[in-house]
């Protein structure tokens, strides 16, 4: 049996849909409570200065990095676009984040990928805090719904048993780190991570085509933005958004965004596992290469968020979800290796 087919199909796709119910209806009452809470500060700056100005404005203007360009271009050409109204302000994430789910849901109950659903139900929606940053009425939304793009298309594109694997995977792959790119430009560290991992793991000319395309368009786009605002202003760090300034800046990610009700040790032990998972899986399957092309790419975002030092902690919070894609892949592998030892012989 393949590790894509997977074992224990019927009682893993049970706790896998079991804990997602629970999940989407915890995550549906915080959505319920966010539509009714008045916007803060940022969002009101990000209503009032850009999706309220119109289109051409949300495109051209970054004079202060409250600008989330994708995500105020597409909330300024929809009816209400200047409306304070905290359902209309947020729609477009709650749109994002509900849609996220909803393509991940399909998607690996499809390959039947039951402990990854379970893994990243929990990474997507276990966090209140995370979570309520994502539903809030800037581009975090989006950032989590490309994150999550990325995340299938390359284990889809990656474990496709037919060694010509469909370019429209590479296409929409290229797509969705732009679309991250050109919403927040720290989706950038991960997203060309991702594609420079896939390159190193997969040499080919169409790899590094795709990747430098990418590079091009998005800092293309935004060297344009610094030369047209005359720079850009730093974000002042407020609450909840340290910088990464020290190595321990990661731990700080992890203890604010990731299952916050969990015990701090729990939360590390799931990060140490999402650490080793590639090498749980089997040496020289496509599913292995997979992991290891997103456990590259989140450790080359954390690697340049401490050497720019800047980037606040919540603008680039989106790599836990592709751990929680890596934890999956590890309980898949074990769950792979208990049935096999446990087979009863005929």
């Amino acid at each position: 049996m393949s590790e894509i087919a997977r074992p224990f199909g019927k009682t893993q796709a049970a706790i896998a849909l079991l804990a997602v119910v629970l999940l989407v209806a915890r995550a549906a009452q915080l959505l319920l409570i966010t539509s009714q809470h008045s916007l803060w500060g940022d969002e009101i700056v990000s209503v009032q200065m850009f999706s309220g100005k119109g289109l051409a404005i949300c495109l051209s203007d970054y004079s202060i990095p409250n600008n989330h360009v994708l995500f105020n271009a597409i909330n300024s050409v929809l009816p209400g676009a200047g409306s304070f109204e905290p359902a209309r302000a947020r729609m477009v994430s709650f749109v994002a984040v509900g849609f996220g789910l909803l393509v991940a849901l399909y998607a690996l109950a499809r390959r039947r990928s039951w402990l990854v659903l379970l893994a990243f139900a929990l990474a997507y929606l276990g966090d209140d805090r995370l979570l309520g940053v994502h539903l809030a009425a800037r581009g975090y939304g989006m950032l989590a719904f490309s994150a999550v793009v990325v995340c299938l298309l390359v284990s889809g594109y990656l474990e496709q048993e037919n060694p010509r694997n469909p370019r429209w995977m590479l296409f929409a792959l290229a797509v969705s780190v732009v679309v991250g790119a050109l919403t927040v430009p720290t989706f950038l560290f991960f997203g060309g991570s991702v594609l420079l991992a896939l390159f190193c793991l997969r040499p080919s000319r169409m790899h590094f085509f795709t990747g430098l395309t990418v590079f091009v368009l998005a800092d293309g786009y935004w060297g344009w933005m610094y030369t047209s605002n005359h720079g850009f202003k730093a974000a002042p760090a407020g609450f909840f958004e340290g910088e990464f300034l020290h190595l321990t800046a990661v731990l700080t990610l992890i203890s604010l965004f990731s299952l916050e009700a969990w015990p701090a040790m729990l939360r590390y032990l799931a990060v140490a596992f999402a650490i080793v998972a590639p090498w749980l899986v089997a040496v020289g399957s496509p599913r292995r290469t997979a992991a290891l092309c997103l456990w590259a790419a989140i450790l080359g975002a954390l690697v340049i968020c401490l050497i720019m030092k800047r980037p606040l902690l919540h603008t680039v919070a989106h790599p836990l979800i592709p751990a929680g894609f890596l934890i999956g892949f590890g309980l898949e592998a074990l769950a792979a290796r208990w049935q096999q030892r446990w087979r009863p012989v005929p």
